[in-house]
């Protein structure tokens, strides 16, 4: 959940992008912070199938995180009550909405480092969202096939480009709370009773979650290096 400021901030940029309807339900989520589809139905007034078209624009352009109640550091309420168990819950991701302040500068950056064609790929990439290199050939076919895989290899070697994967859908603070349970349930069943009480310790959990951070931290720096040794297809 942003403050006023920056929540009119992400609104402005959002309807700047996208338009009045994407904006009104990035106001709200916003403000409010997680909510599910049904709630997000009741506090925008919009349409359901109008919701649904906002929720792929935004996870398209990777502005929204989903996640299940379950998996959320916090239920939201509805009129008093909290969300059902493992229903989903969307959350409008504020710092990758204040880059595409930076837009225009990646551009310039993306010409001086790969020309033409690079810059050409990369306002693909900008305007589009989310793309397989597949999707690139109807996108740009003034490039050929060569010419875009040189490209996408040498920006995802300069990390310039990064994958991405169902996984990177949820926040970072989901995804590391999933891994901070998981490392507790390996240790549970490993540990007797005797020692299981070292699990509630303050110093125990820091260790943990330390734990946790490093084996999310290895996961994503796999799946960013098995984008780069697959072969582009």
């Amino acid at each position: 959940m942003a403050d006023q400021v920056t929540t009119r901030l992400c609104v402005w940029i959002v309807k700047s992008h996208f338009g009045d309807i994407i904006a009104n339900v990035v106001n709200v989520l916003a403000s409010r912070g997680r909510l599910t589809f049904r709630q997000l139905v009741v506090f925008t007034k919009i349409r359901p199938r109008a919701i649904r078209a906002t929720l792929l624009v935004l996870t398209q352009h990777s502005l929204l995180w989903h996640s299940s109640s379950t998996s959320a550091s916090n239920n939201v309420l509805l009129g008093g009550k909290e969300t059902d168990e493992g229903e989903e819950v969307f959350e409008f991701n504020v710092d990758e909405c204040l880059l595409r302040l930076r837009f225009g500068k990646y551009l310039l950056i993306a010409k001086e480092l790969f020309g033409d064609d690079g810059l050409l790929l990369v306002q693909t990439i900008l305007d589009h969202g989310r793309l397989r290199f597949s999707d690139l050939e109807s996108k740009i076919p003034e490039l050929d096939r060569s010419t875009r895989q040189k490209l996408v290899r040498k920006m995802l070697q300069r990390r310039f480009l990064k994958s991405t994967s169902e996984y990177m859908n949820k926040s970072r603070t989901d995804r590391l709370a999933e891994m901070e349970h998981k490392v507790l349930t390996m240790e549970s069943k490993n540990n007797s009773a005797a020692s299981s009480s070292a699990l509630a310790s303050a110093k125990r959990l820091g260790e943990i979650r330390i734990l946790a951070e490093e084996r999310m931290k290895k996961l994503e720096e796999e799946a960013a290096s098995l984008a780069l040794a697959r072969r582009v297809q």
